[in-house]
């Protein structure tokens, strides 16, 4: 940082101003423009020149606020945090104490600093022209010739429309289109926080600046992002938020949980047909797009068909041997998935199993049982499995050819929505898979709204942020990070810099993928609130978990 550029400077600036009845005003000029002062102007107080904070800040493209209920001014330039309070001779810039020759002090409504304060505070060098009066501020590190031609310093810019064309979601391969209005001859750049830096913008025509960004394609799901457009010439720089915020969504939906299972062999011949959409946090399933076609036939019209899962049931008998199974859907940002599988009706003798039912209880609730029945040929082996919780469990034939299992719903496990399906070997080495006509029905009351285990509240955060927590086993937890800052001293900023969608393993643990909190750009007093809800394999939602960190 500069300070005064030499000693007789210094000297200079800390003479008692006096002399004639009437001495010559103190002036100050900023890179050779005088700096013109609407009411009190530059005084001498105890041997110092003090001058009025906000007209020499301001005039110096910093941003100034006065706290009345502390008796503090804060000023901002670029990355520079300034703070001082009325009657303290200690200031702060950027977190490091700084102390003045006299305090900081009101005359006249103005508050008053020592001029030898502003080359710490701004890094701009100080000299003092004894024989004009004028203290001369230099910011450039130019010299600056003072014979009388210099011009009067430049407005800064003004931006007069920002925004984009997004219509609504975009995907990958989408080109967003920001338009700028302001200004002419100046640099102009959009930045989408926690998606992507600065982003020069072209001026197409007098004062209109364009940009463009194409979507990546990369894993990507963003709701609610603000655009932030900067629009920087010789007299300072201007920052604007648009009104309107964009989401991206680059990830396609997925199919899981195929029933009946691929290259399995069902029993039934009239095996229900199902899978479970997820669209992982991103803009939702489009149910109109799904298309579902079993032995070549579109039999869509007859499917049940939800956000989050397809289900038919076939009217009649399938034919022995290989079916086949297609299935498509798109989500709201037009992504598409599809699945193929397939299965077999088995042929069998009509006695090898012959029932299989699940009896549930009201609730699916901790502590609570499910109890599987299969009805096959005796002296056989036969288990059951229920979505991610149950896996290939041992049933116990308690009379010839009943075989029983059970499970017991554990804390933090969600069954809701899962598919119960069985397996049977014959005493003759044949296994067949059969499977319950239906899901596994809604978890009732409340689900356990998650814990945020790192960061911890009011904490400060590095980038790239990652977030840790706890929640129901083989549950998901969608994790939000939202942003606050104040930059320029007085415009605030706020908007979604990362949503996630996140598994929790078996341990009931999870974490996001690092957050990117660098491109946002500069301000003070910058706050993120991180908010966890816990989801089941409904879509339900929990009660929201919420904490707010700073950045270190």
């Amino acid at each position: 940082m500069r300070t005064i550029s030499n000693c007789a400077a210094v000297l200079a600036l800390t003479i008692l101003v006096a002399g004639a009845a009437c001495p010559q005003a103190i002036q100050v000029s900023i890179d050779g423009n005088p700096v013109q002062f609407h009411g009190v102007g530059p005084q001498s107080v105890q041997g110092r020149v003090l001058v009025p904070l906000r007209g020499v800040f301001e005039s110096m493209g910093a941003y100034v606020d006065w706290v009345p209920a502390t008796q503090t001014v804060t000023a901002q330039k670029g990355d520079t945090d300034v703070q001082l309070r009325i009657g303290s001779r200690i200031a702060t810039i950027n977190g490091r104490d700084v102390l003045m020759d006299v305090p900081a002090q009101i005359i006249g409504g103005s508050t008053m600093v020592p001029i030898r304060f502003l080359g710490e505070a701004l890094g701009a060098e100080v000299n003092w022209e004894g024989s004009t009066r004028t203290v001369a501020i230099n910011t450039t590190g130019v010299p600056i010739d003072n014979g009388g031609n210099n011009q009067v310093g430049q407005n800064p810019p003004t931006i007069d429309s920002f925004g984009h064309n997004a219509p609504g979601w975009l995907r990958a391969g989408s080109v967003l289109e920001v338009r700028m209005v302001g200004t002419p001859g100046g640099t102009a750049t959009f930045r989408i926080p926690g998606v992507v830096d600065a982003t020069s913008m072209q001026e197409t025509s007098r004062g209109t600046y364009v940009g463009m960004w194409t979507a990546p394609n990369r894993a990507l799901t963003i709701s609610g992002a603000s655009v932030l457009g900067q629009l920087t010439t010789a007299g300072g720089e201007q920052l604007i938020q648009a009104g309107a915020p964009v989401s991206i969504d680059t990830v396609p939906p997925t199919i899981t949980d195929l029933l009946p299972a691929n290259k399995a062999s069902a029993v039934d011949a009239r095996p229900t047909v199902s899978a479970i959409l997820d669209d992982e946090g991103g803009s939702g399933i489009d149910t109109q797009s799904v298309r579902l076609m079993v032995t070549g036939h579109d039999v869509t019209q007859h499917s049940t068909i939800t956000p989050t899962f397809v289900t038919f049931r076939p009217p009649e008998a399938l034919g022995t041997g290989a079916t086949g199974v297609k299935l498509t859907a798109s989500d709201m940002a037009g992504n598409t998935v599809t699945r193929q599988w397939s299965f077999d009706i088995a042929k069998v003798e009509s006695d090898l199993v012959t029932a299989f039912t699940v009896d549930e209880p009201q609730e699916l609730i901790p502590g609570e049982t499910i109890s599987v029945t299969m009805q096959a040929e005796p002296g056989g082996q036969a288990t059951f499995s229920i979505g991610g919780a149950v896996t290939n469990s041992a049933m116990t034939e308690q009379s010839s050819g009943s075989y029983i299992g059970e499970y017991t719903i554990r804390r933090n496990v969600d069954v809701s929505g899962a598919a119960v399906t069985g397996k049977f070997r014959s005493r003759g080495g044949q296994i067949l898979t059969v499977q319950a006509e239906s899901r596994l029905g809604r978890t009732s009351g409340v689900i356990q709204k998650p814990t945020i285990t790192s960061p911890t509240q009011n904490s400060d955060v590095s980038s790239p942020l990652v977030v840790r927590g706890t929640a129901m086993a083989n549950s998901r937890v969608r994790v939000e990070v939202k942003y606050a800052t104040m930059v320029l001293g007085k415009l605030r900023m706020n908007g979604a810099m990362s949503v996630q969608t996140v598994n929790v393993d078996g341990r009931g643990r999870f974490q996001t993928q690092p957050i990117a909190l660098d491109n946002l750009i500069k301000g003070r007093n910058t706050e993120y609130t991180i908010t966890a809800t816990a989801l089941n394999a409904q879509g339900e939602e929990s009660e929201q978990t919420v904490i707010t960190v700073g950045k270190s």
